[in-house]
Parts: C-alpha cells; sequence; structure tokens
C-alpha cells in the first residue's frame, strides 16, 4: 500500500439515530426571559405586576445575552487554541503526498470539539470541487483561519509549498497564543494588586497625610 493511501481518512457512515430536538438559540435566549417576566406580572398583579414583569423580563434578556456572548467566546478560544496542532497534522500529511481535502479530513480527525466538524465542512467542500472562499467558511470566526485560507489560496496561484505555508500559520498562531497568555497574566496581577492598592492608599492618607496637613494648620492659626 502506497504512503498517500495509508494517509486518506475513510469517514465513517454512523447511524445516530433520529435527530435529537433542540431548541434553537433564539428561543432560548426568549423563553426563560419571557416566562420570568409573565410570571413575575401574575404574582404582583395590576399595573405594578406588569411593570416588574417588563423589568424582570428585561433584564433577564440581558442576562441571557451575555450568557450567550461569553459561551460563543469560549468555544471560539477553544477552537482556535486547537487549530495549530489541526495545521501541523495537515502540514505532515501534504508533505507525505496527500491531497488537501485528505489532509483536512486527517486533521480533523484529532481535531477536540466543534473544530473537526468545520475541519470536515471544509474538506467536503473541497472535495466536492468547491472554491476555497467557500470551502473555509465554515471556519469563520476562529482565529487564524483567514490565514490559512490565504496559504491555500497563495499556493493554488503560485504554486508555493501548502505544507511548508501551513506550519508557517501554525507557529505563528501559537507564539500569538503565548503572547495572549502572557498579557493576560500580566493584567491578572495588575488586578490582583487593586485591591491592595484600594485599601492601603487611603489608610496611608488617614495614618500619614492628615496628621501632617492638621499639624501644619494649628501651627499656623496658633502663630496667627
Amino acid at each position: 500500500m502506497k504512503p498517500v493511501e495509508r494517509l486518506r481518512v475513510i469517514e465513517p457512515d454512523i447511524d445516530e439515530g433520529p435527530p435529537k430536538q433542540e431548541r434553537s438559540p433564539r428561543v432560548r435566549l426568549w423563553f426563560l426571559p419571557v416566562s420570568g417576566g409573565l410570571l413575575t406580572a401574575l404574582v404582583v398583579g395590576d399595573v405594578g405586576g406588569a411593570a416588574t414583569g417588563l423589568a424582570v423580563a428585561a433584564v433577564l434578556r440581558f442576562a441571557a445575552t451575555a450568557q450567550s456572548t461569553a459561551a460563543e467566546r469560549r468555544r471560539r478560544h477553544r477552537e482556535s487554541i486547537g487549530l495549530p496542532l489541526a495545521l501541523d497534522i495537515a502540514a505532515a500529511c501534504l508533505s507525505a503526498g496527500a491531497p488537501l481535502p485528505h489532509a483536512l479530513t486527517a486533521a480533523a480527525a484529532v481535531a477536540t470539539g466543534k473544530l473537526g466538524t468545520r475541519l470536515q465542512q471544509t474538506a467536503r467542500t473541497l472535495r466536492l470541487g468547491g472554491n476555497v472562499t467557500d470551502a473555509f467558511e465554515p471556519l469563520n470566526g476562529i482565529t487564524g483561519a483567514e490565514r490559512v485560507a490565504s496559504a491555500v489560496r497563495r499556493s493554488h496561484h503560485t504554486g508555493a509549498a501548502l505544507a511548508e505555508g501551513l506550519s508557517d500559520v501554525a507557529s505563528r498562531l501559537r507564539e500569538e497564543q503565548v503572547d495572549a497568555v502572557t498579557a493576560a497574566a500580566q493584567r491578572a496581577g495588575v488586578w490582583l494588586v487593586l485591591p491592595l492598592c484600594l485599601c492601603f492608599l487611603p489608610a496611608f492618607m488617614l495614618a500619614g497625610l492628615v496628621p501632617v496637613v492638621l499639624s501644619i494648620f494649628d501651627s499656623v492659626l496658633t502663630v496667627h
């Protein structure tokens, strides 16, 4: 068997049964606020109950939106962290002679979370003859995905080695991730020191500066 044939990953046809009925994101964002607002209005009653119910619904809607945005940001961050490893796998497959769709499929097999599914969609689109823009659309929002798409376009137009380009993108992404973690740690140190400053600075003002200022004023008043 040729090395390239061994690198081809066959997508398993798994029967997962009937799809689960899940609420859409819009329904989940509105279900709790509307339910909480109606329940509050019924408990309080009258016009005041309606106003209170609207206020409760607005607060719950804001909290649900903030939670959904934070969860989406964390998910995208996890996918961005896993992208360099997936690019290394794809670059290794390309160096061994595998075509790009099969290299992305192999990378998807080791990717965690939704990143693997997105890479599978990209590989499937490329295998069916789709253009690079449409193929990499599922990766939109992941840090570094636009660089991968640019490397693929550059390889198609100029004949540049795509494996080397993907490895370079993975290296740069790792460096940026290290810099981001270092900056976050430095910001955390500042925020940890801030409460101490807020506690000790007023105490220093009261214990150190105020007596000095009062003594100066006392001396001035005594002279006059």
